[in-house]
């Protein structure tokens, strides 16, 4: 019994440490961030939303479904976090972040942003975080390209609001400027973001895991006491 307990814990921990898809955002129409929240279409129940900033110059947005912003000339991401140039990511208060990698598909326009940045906003204070994303290609509404994915170490204990997405280097502030996360590189919509992590919950509520090691723990106590009788 002590041995299936200590099995049993062991799998519950290694289950709470892996990653998981945390959430997606896919989109068949147009949709502009300068001017709203736009939630997940996919993942976890906790509850993400992405939110422009509000900083963009222009309100126009090509074709086809993307999640795009026109002007983004920041010379860095420190820069465009500054002058709102930025996305950001807010989830239930309840939960905090751990991540580990995002992949996306980053397009832009002739003027548009040429790299991106994510970054921890804690305190008012932009902190870089995974790998700059340069060059981003160019592409018409209707087409995309590879996704990118970016990898994150020691990003853990994030909360509400303090996940972003800084873009920059662009030379226009036309709404033909564009950077987006694409997701609809033809007819067929698909992913144009996905965020993989570890989310926590901080409600002091045993976790069903948690639970049923507390229940094992208790019977074995209950049989040990009948054998030695």
């Amino acid at each position: 019994m002590k041995k299936l307990i200590v099995a049993l814990a062991i799998a519950a921990i290694a289950s709470a440490a892996q990653a998981e898809l945390l959430a997606t955002w896919t989109t068949a129409t147009a949709q502009n961030i300068n001017s709203a929240t736009v939630p997940q279409t996919g993942g976890g129940t906790y509850g993400f939303s992405m939110v422009g900033a509000g900083g963009f110059n222009g309100t126009s947005v090509p074709a086809g479904g993307t999640y795009a912003v026109a002007g983004a000339t920041a010379a860095s991401a420190a820069a465009a976090y500054a002058g709102n140039e930025y996305l950001y990511f807010t989830w239930n208060a309840i939960y905090t972040l751990e991540l580990d990698s995002a992949v996306g598909q980053y397009t832009r326009g002739a003027g548009g942003a040429q790299s991106a940045q994510w970054g921890t906003i804690i305190g008012g204070v932009w902190t870089d975080i995974g790998t700059t994303i340069t060059g981003i290609p160019t592409a018409t509404p209707t087409t995309s390209t590879t996704p990118i994915t970016t990898t994150f170490t020691g990003v853990t204990g994030l909360e509400s609001g303090q996940l972003g997405l800084a873009v920059y280097g662009g030379t226009g502030t036309t709404a033909t400027d564009w950077f987006r996360l694409d997701s609809r590189p033809s007819a067929t919509p698909q992913v144009a973001l996905a965020l993989n992590g570890t989310m926590t919950d901080t409600t002091p509520v045993p976790e069903p895991a948690t639970m049923g090691l507390l229940g094992l723990g208790a019977l074995a106590m209950v049989l040990r006491r009948k054998m030695s009788k």
